[in-house]
């Protein structure tokens, strides 16, 4: 391989205009690519309304609220996904913490409007529930981080205490108090 400050200035023109080269064919292709995939996925839908997104906001925060309890956040939401398709996917992201709605089949299309609503409602402060009641059974502590009506930052730990205090908690010991007794007697015969 040549240094280009062995080379000449027609040398390196050259070289540079091989690399242009190159890299317009490879833009080239990947321009090919995003046009045969928009072609596919992209035909015959159109971004969703504005109400849409907001109600694909709304369920994002809250999803999101209740996942930072452990640690994961909500899915983003996909370019052409409908509002009932986003919330059935942060549902099932946060169903999985829910005790009493965790076998019931969200993606159904027969779910929807305002029973949505409700099973959605129902999940959420489910899990919620079940994740501040302790179903860290695991020995995780996990922080929550969020920010108050100031902007401050605030941590909250949820978890298990015996995790929060296993680091300042001695190892347990067992003593036989009979040996302590001989010794002890031992060391008074001794200085007598």
């Amino acid at each position: 391989m040549t240094k280009f400050a062995d080379m000449t200035d027609d040398e390196i023109r050259v070289k540079i205009a091989k690399i242009e080269a190159q890299i317009a064919k490879f833009e080239g292709r990947q321009r090919e690519k995003r046009a045969a995939a928009e072609g596919a996925e992209g035909e015959g839908r159109e971004p969703p309304s504005y109400e849409d997104m907001e109600i694909i906001t709304d369920s994002q925060a809250r999803c999101d609220a209740i996942l930072q309890m452990r640690g994961e956040h909500a899915p983003r939401p996909l370019e052409f996904e409908s509002a009932r398709s986003y919330r059935v996917r942060a549902l099932t992201a946060v169903q999985k913490f829910c005790s009493v709605h965790k076998d019931i089949n969200v993606k159904d299309p027969a779910i929807k409007g305002s029973f949505l609503d409700r099973i959605e409602n129902e999940i959420f402060a489910d899990a919620t529930k079940s994740i501040k009641s302790g179903i860290y059974a695991d020995g995780s502590l996990v922080p929550v981080k969020t920010r108050d009506e100031h902007g401050r930052l605030r941590v909250d730990y949820y978890g298990s205490p015996r995790a929060a205090f296993a680091p300042f908690l001695s190892k347990s010991r067992n003593v036989n108090f009979t040996d302590i007794a001989k010794t002890s007697a031992k060391s008074l015969v001794k200085f007598t």
